[in-house]
């Protein structure tokens, strides 16, 4: 009788584990968009559709993968679409650039890792005081979420990669990584700008830091292309977080085989 409960529960278990891995959730709601260098509303509907991926290194199947397959993990596919609201002629022909943008917000403490294609110097968009540190090479760039300072950095479309990350110790012997995954065309607009340069564009990724004014936070957040006018009817977007913790050994190779980085238990110091 004790062995049947056994494997009743265990099917159970997996089942539940099936519908787990397989579930799909949708939110929709209708609102309107203001644009507020010219006061304007917009009416759009925004849906959002959320499923869990794999982990990435159980997908793989060559031999140095193997010790990183069993790394703990989650991670999380979301698609949003916005779609324009019917609107007047007068209203479509003036309708100013529209993007999707998206932030994770993570707690502080840890150090962003930004890949790079050519120049790794970021733009300055926001700063308290001075610019953190930043830890500059060919093929990326790193700067802490840490101290009394808060700032933002930009990322032009044609420096990014289409992948960041955030390194974070949480005890002497585990250590956690963030991933962010999203599609990058540098042939498109990015309308974003600092208050300071109006007519700047061309920033898809962006990193903010608190200084622990505002509860102590950081954010990573990525833009989409953005689409304009009439030829703005429906915008999608599908990014995926992939989120590993173990040994320092294990989040250091996870960061080579996922960013390209080595040693990021020196840089994150």
């Amino acid at each position: 009788m004790k062995k049947k409960t056994r494997q009743t529960k265990a099917t159970i278990k997996n089942f539940l584990i099936f519908i787990y891995r397989h579930l799909t959730l949708r939110t929709e709601q209708t609102c309107l968009l203001n644009h507020w260098p010219d006061h304007s509303t917009v009416p759009i509907n925004l849906t959002k559709e959320y499923s869990l991926i794999s982990n990435p290194f159980q997908m793989n199947s060559g031999h140095v993968y193997k010790n990183l397959a069993n790394t703990p993990f989650i991670g999380l596919q979301c698609e949003t679409r916005m779609l324009l609201l019917p609107v007047t002629d007068h209203m479509l022909n003036a309708l100013p650039e529209f993007n999707l943008w998206t932030i994770l917000q993570v707690p502080p403490d840890g150090t962003v890792l930004v890949p790079t294609w050519g120049e790794s110097e970021p733009l300055v968009m926001l700063q308290d005081q001075e610019v953190p540190q930043i830890t500059r090479q060919s093929h990326y760039s790193s700067f802490q979420f840490r101290g009394n300072r808060s700032f933002k950095l930009s990322y032009n479309s044609l420096q990014s990669t289409g992948r960041f990350g955030y390194f974070r110790k949480l005890n002497k012997d585990v250590s956690s990584l963030i991933v962010r995954q999203f599609q990058v065309i540098p042939s498109a607009m990015y309308p974003d700008y600092p208050e300071c340069q109006p007519d700047y564009i061309g920033s898809c990724m962006q990193f903010f830091y608190d200084g622990g004014k505002m509860g102590g936070f950081g954010e990573l957040e990525y833009h989409a292309p953005s689409l304009k006018g009439k030829e703005f009817s429906v915008q999608s977007d599908i990014s995926q977080i992939f989120y590993f913790v173990g040994s320092d050994v294990q989040i250091k190779q996870i960061a080579f085989h996922m960013l390209g980085i080595h040693n990021i238990d020196s840089i994150a110091l």
